[in-house]
């Protein structure tokens, strides 16, 4: 940086970087005139001598501070010249007096863990502006004593939250936990989110940044103070992280959520594991992060999501190939969880291309129409999102699955995402992703995919199939509304009188007594909606209610006729013939088959699944088990016919 510009710093700034001026730290201050004087203004700069980014040029305004001036030791200044420091940062006139000695233990706890000026000033900023000194920093939380702290209590909750599921849960991550960190762009030091929320509303204030890694031969890694040195910082090659601090303060941001300084990176072999752990939770909550469910128990408001097409901090440009490359923003699959329809584009320059090129490029036509393509959350059914998954690139095969959760998930279950596990087998992880997504999402597989699937479960498509399928059809399907039809899980109190039974299903041994289907009381205790789904799950079974007909003869599918010509087939329900039509190329033997119809007798959409099994129970009816085979429709009359005959009837269904 130029010498005049430190220069300039320093003289703003003389009362910090000076000796002490004759006043003594004897433990109070007179305190001043009434009239609070002004913040002082600093100006930021980017260490790159050419940026072609005009917003990341320079940055002129209060309460950001200079690095020069943030890495500054606290045990260097003094309790004194740390508060004049904080006191012209603010504009304030806090005093070392007795009635405030609150601020003067605050100040004493910077300076013993040896903070420097950008970290003490992190801590006390929120305080600062919720003038409100009292209470112990976040590190000195006491979690179990937290109560008598309204909004400590928040912060504490979930920080507690995140960390019991990094240590604790194997299966899967709360939906609605905040980040773990963010960025303050003002201190230029990446703190614990609880820090902020503890004392300041953050409705708006953190951004949220996205943008696409550029290829490792044109990344560096960074060792930087913003991070306190924990990792190495992974950046492309020709930018500095300032440049991106200083373009998203002139764009308003206090807060921001950055990957790359926010999510813990590889690089350092002794934090290998605690990397690995922290990962579990926070990559399945990334997209979370970035659209927060509103159905959460406490939703967390964040402010915009802005955008790096062409890589962290670079200039958006679009030229012939950018598209094509595996690396740009719209063929990535973390990416997808990302896009927000009112984000903002940041590394713009003059020559950065608006929608008004688009009637004379190409490339930017193609961009903006892809743009405008991505499934909006929440998606109308499952294979909008899916197809868009489909051609992007990922650093590991796991990562496409993780990817999608954000979209599929319902916030509503305790357990939420699926935890992280990075070398995990691919099929593996979308058969918990299977047991973790909304209702819906899993009938949309039934009801739609045309195939049984080739997985460990038929039910539902294989990864391989998810992948390689030709999906462009489905994702045009319009949004089934499963809410009126049997197949949504009931209210709870009516789930939980079904529970005996199909719990003995899969742990008999704990059955007090087999005639009456009782549970133990311990077990009682335990089996809650959120175990029995876990066991359900562990089968790979889908459990759920609908109108089944036992028993039928298909016939007609087992061949496929000319090209554009429609298929057509018969089945034979107690003793009638309806016609049926397929808009698929799935064979369908002749032979006897179970039909489970999507909207009740009358559905135009019905699964032809083998039979496995059935079972009458006392408590819970008729349960069929079936193994899905192909989908079919009722043509209209079909349907009017069927309705006339009923030769189904409502009852528990077990898709294996």
């Amino acid at each position: 940086m130029d010498d005049r510009i430190v220069a300039e710093m320093e003289a703003q700034f003389r009362r910090l970087l000076a000796e002490p001026d004759g006043r003594q730290d004897t433990g109070h201050a007179p305190r001043s005139e009434p009239h609070a004087p002004l913040p002082v203004i600093f100006e930021l700069f980017p260490l790159a001598k050419k940026v072609s980014v005009p917003k990341q040029i320079r940055f002129k305004g209060p309460g950001a501070l200079p690095n020069e001036l943030a890495k500054i030791s606290c045990q260097r200044l003094g309790r004194q010249r740390l508060l004049n420091a904080l006191n012209d940062i603010h504009g304030t006139r806090y005093t070392l007096d007795p009635k405030e000695s609150h601020l003067s233990w605050q100040l004493a706890i910077c300076i013993s863990k040896g903070w420097d000026l950008g970290t003490a000033y992190s801590h006390m900023r929120p305080r600062w502006q919720a003038k409100d000194f009292g209470g112990p920093l976040i590190e000195d939380l006491d979690f179990g004593d937290i109560d008598v702290y309204n909004i400590a209590a928040r912060a504490a909750r979930a920080i507690g939250r995140r960390d019991q599921s990094v240590f604790t849960d194997p299966f899967g991550v709360l939906c609605y936990i905040p980040p773990r960190r963010v960025w303050d762009l003002y201190s230029n030091r990446v703190i614990d989110y609880g820090v902020v929320e503890l004392w300041e509303d953050t409705s708006g204030l953190v951004w949220r940044i996205s943008h696409s890694w550029v290829d490792a031969s044109e990344l560096r890694t960074v060792m930087t103070p913003i991070n306190n040195f924990q990792w190495p910082v992974p950046i492309p090659a020709d930018v500095d992280l300032e440049q991106v601090r200083i373009e998203l303060l002139n764009a308003g941001a206090q807060y921001a959520w950055l990957d790359v300084l926010c999510l813990r990176q590889s690089g350092l072999e002794e934090h290998e594991e605690l990397r690995k752990k922290e990962w579990r939770v926070d990559v399945p909550s990334i997209g979370f992060v970035y659209s927060p469910p509103h159905r959460s128990r406490r939703p967390v408001e964040y402010g915009p999501v802005a955008c790096y097409f062409n890589g962290l901090g670079r200039p958006f440009v679009l030229e012939e190939g950018t598209l094509s490359s595996q690396r740009h923003w719209l063929n990535r699959a973390w990416t997808l969880q990302e896009h927000k329809h009112d984000m903002i584009t940041l590394g713009l320059t003059p020559a950065s291309p608006t929608r008004a090129h688009a009637r004379h490029s190409a490339v930017v036509r193609q961009f903006y129409e892809r743009l405008d393509m991505l499934p909006s959350h929440p998606p109308p059914n499952i294979f909008a999102v899916l197809r868009s998954m489909q051609p992007r690139a990922a650093a590991k095969p796991t990562d496409k699955v993780f990817g999608l959760a954000y979209f599929l998930v319902t916030p509503r279950y305790p357990h939420g995402v699926p935890a992280y596990l990075e070398n995990e087998d691919p099929e593996a992880a979308w058969l918990r992703l299977l047991g973790a997504m909304e209702q819906r999402y899993r009938l949309d597989l039934v009801f739609l995919f045309p195939r049984a699937g080739d997985g460990k479960v038929a039910w539902a498509p294989s990864w391989k199939q998810v992948m390689y399928c030709d999906l462009s059809a489905l994702a045009a399907a319009p949004a089934t509304d499963y809410r009126h039809t049997h197949f949504l899980h009931e209210r709870v109190s009516n789930f939980m009188e079904r529970l005996p039974d199909f719990v003995a299903d899969f742990i008999p041994d704990l059955i007090k007594d087999p005639e009456e289907g009782l549970l133990s009381q311990p077990v009682l205790q335990l089996v809650s909606e959120r175990h029995v789904k876990k066991i359900l799950d562990a089968t790979g079974q889908l459990f759920t209610r609908g109108y089944a007909v036992t028993s039928c003869i298909v016939r007609g599918l087992g061949g496929l006729p000319a090209v554009g010509a429609p298929r057509r087939g018969y089945v034979q329900i107690a003793g009638n013939t309806v016609e049926v039509r397929v808009a698929h190329r799935e064979l369908i033997p002749d032979g006897e088959y179970a039909l489970v119809g999507r909207d009740g007798v009358t559905s135009e959409v019905w699964v032809v699944a083998k039979l496995v099994q059935q079972d009458r129970r006392r408590f819970s009816g008729s349960t069929l088990w079936i193994r899905k085979v192909s989908v079919l429709l009722m043509t209209t009359d079909s349907r009017l016919k069927l309705g006339s005959l009923d030769p189904g009837e409502l009852m528990s269904l077990r898709f294996t």
